[in-house]
């Protein structure tokens, strides 16, 4: 037996549509006439004569318990909804789509669908039945089945101008699809196919200014069951915006402007600060307000106008004003030790002055308005310390701050050494066998212990010798020192690190390269000791090269040779592979 009934669910309400539409004012009618098949019964609860009622296709019973239907069943559960108020059984013509369950309450002039598979009864609940003491031992009900919803003679949703979303329940207990009359884009539908029961959902979400109309068919089986009118009303011309102010900072920035309408638009006014995009369009569309860096210490307006054929809304823009800039065209300034001048330009929209510096700095002008270039000079750096101040350029509440350095002055280098705690130093690492490197500063090159062959200090090196000298002293003829100087010994060596006479441990920079400085208290003599690196025994590789530094002394152990190792953190002597590639710092013959 196939069976169809269609639904239509107005709005998001769960009341059912009928061929006259959802009309919550209609005006009070007369009593409905029993339907064919009523049958009228004094239920008695189940503690109080317990009468039941066995639908016809139920496999099961419903009765009533502490005034609710209940049901027993040999089967399927068997589930109830409410239709709510009614004026008698033939006023229930609707199967609901929504509020079922395993049990419901019993109100007096009341309608209900029990329901159990695909079987449906329809009661009516006509008064209680009360016992002597006024307790409800019972009801008087209607009830008819088996019940079938009636299918309105025409079937229609009607949407308001604006649009919106409803449903067409299906009920079916085979196969079905939908036959859209038209290909009209102003209303969706979904699904256009389905198996038994369903929910189809009707979307308009275009605002239109005229009514129209499309039919939806059902078909199951190639035979048409159903169809549904879709009708959307016509509505007055309109255009909103979903804001009329928009506040932009004095950066600027990009905000959107949502449009509203059921007309073409277009946009006018504005300024040229402003960029809107797009500037014209159909109904609902999001719109794009740019608006560029305000440079002027006045907050600024502008107004946008949007006008329909008949309609117009407006939006006013506001920026806010610019604040006090004060900026410079650079933020560090670095002089080496004998000084100079430079410039730096100061970018202002007002006045400012300069404070700060130092002794040894001289800045001119300290003061302006608007744009300036200042120029600022530095005396020569006389201490062996890089030196540091800062400026800063004030406008206002607003500051911008230029920091200075100056490099160290270069250590002293002279050819006949330095005394540092009793013993002449050499000023320079070796650099070629048999000569002095460039600088105090230069890394020289690199030596393996009791060889006169020397290693770059930088990249990779070829024809490195892997093999360790045995030997237990540095031989003089091969000491890469220049005449007159040589290898120090480690007891020369631990001469620095008497704490007493020599203030060592401080980790400066020298013309871009690190290293430690070595002061005798005394006489304030002062030596720079790069820290450059070392190549290793194995293959000669580069490590450490700005981090580390290792000396050799002329001193050996059992399988290798004492060195002084520094870096910023620590200073030591220690013995290690007599093959590795450390730097060479000489003392007097």
């Amino acid at each position: 037996m196939r069976k169809f009934n269609l639904f239509l669910v107005c709005g998001i309400l769960t009341a059912m549509f009928f061929a006259t539409g959802c009309n919550n004012n209609e005006p009070e009618r007369p009593a409905v006439p029993d339907p064919p098949g009523t049958v009228r019964l004094l239920m008695r609860d189940v503690y109080n004569g317990n009468t039941w009622i066995t639908p016809d296709y139920f496999t099961g019973s419903i009765g009533m318990r502490n005034e609710n239907f209940v049901w027993q069943a040999w089967g399927t559960s068997i589930q109830f909804a409410s239709v709510g108020e009614v004026r008698g059984l033939g006023e229930i013509t609707e199967i609901p789509t929504s509020g079922w369950a395993n049990q419901v309450a019993i109100v007096p002039g009341h309608g209900y669908i029990a329901r159990q598979n695909s079987n449906h009864i329809r009661m009516y609940v006509v008064d209680w039945i009360v016992g002597l003491m006024g307790e409800i031992i019972g009801a008087e009900i209607q009830f008819q089945s088996p019940f079938e919803s009636t299918e309105p003679e025409a079937n229609m949703l009607v949407f308001e101008t604006e649009g919106g979303n409803r449903n067409i329940t299906v009920f079916s207990n085979e196969n079905w699809t939908i036959t859209r009359t038209d290909n009209a884009n102003w209303y969706t539908v979904y699904p256009l196919s389905g198996e038994r029961n369903a929910t189809v959902a009707i979307t308009i979400t275009e605002q239109s200014l005229e009514q129209r109309e499309t039919t939806l068919i059902f078909n199951s089986g190639g035979i048409e069951f159903a169809t549904a009118v879709i009708r959307q009303e016509s509505g007055v011309p309109f255009i909103q915006l979903d804001r009329n102010t928009l506040n932009f900072g004095r950066g600027g920035g990009t905000q959107n402007i949502t449009v509203s309408s059921n007309d073409s638009w277009t946009i006018s006014g504005g300024a040229d600060w402003l960029t809107v995009s797009p500037q014209s369009g159909t109904r609902n569309t999001a719109i794009t307000v740019t608006a560029t860096q305000n440079g002027i210490a006045e907050a600024r307006e502008a107004t946008l106008t949007f006008s329909s054929e008949t309609q117009t809304a407006t939006v006013t823009i506001t920026q806010e004003a610019a604040l006090p800039v004060i900026q410079l065209n650079r933020n560090t300034l670095n002089f080496n030790s004998v000084g100079g001048n430079q410039t730096v330009t100061v970018s202002s929209n007002g006045n400012w002055t300069v404070s700060g510096g130092a002794d040894w700095l001289t800045v001119s002008p300290q003061s302006g308005t608007g744009n300036v270039t200042v120029t600022i000079s530095a005396t020569a750096n006389p201490i062996i310390l890089s030196r540091t101040s800062v400026l800063t350029f004030r406008h206002g509440t607003l500051t911008a701050t230029l920091n200075i350095t100056q490099e160290a002055r270069p250590f002293d280098d002279n050819p006949q050494g330095l005394v540092i705690n009793g013993v002449r130093w050499a000023t320079r690492n070796v650099g070629t066998p048999g000569a002095f490197a460039a600088s105090p500063e230069a890394p020289g090159m690199f030596y393996q212990w009791n060889r006169r062959t020397g290693w770059s200090a930088t990249g990779s090196v070829s024809g490195w010798n892997s093999n360790p000298s045995t030997t237990v002293n540095w031989a003089r003829a091969n000491d890469p020192c220049p005449s007159g100087w040589r290898v120090p010994t480690i007891a020369e060596i631990n001469t620095l690190g008497d704490t007493n006479n020599v203030g060592i441990g401080l980790w400066t920079s020298a013309n871009g390269t690190y290293g430690l400085i070595v002061i005798d208290n005394n006489n304030g003599n002062i030596i720079f000791l790069p820290a450059v690196g070392w190549r290793n025994v194995a293959n000669g590789a580069l490590n450490d090269a700005g981090f580390v530094g290792r000396y050799w002394s002329g001193t050996s152990t059992d399988g290798g040779a004492f060195h002084l190792l520094f870096n910023a953190q620590e200073i030591a002597t220690v013995a290690w592979n007599r093959g590795n590639g450390f730097s060479v710092r000489c003392v007097a013959e």
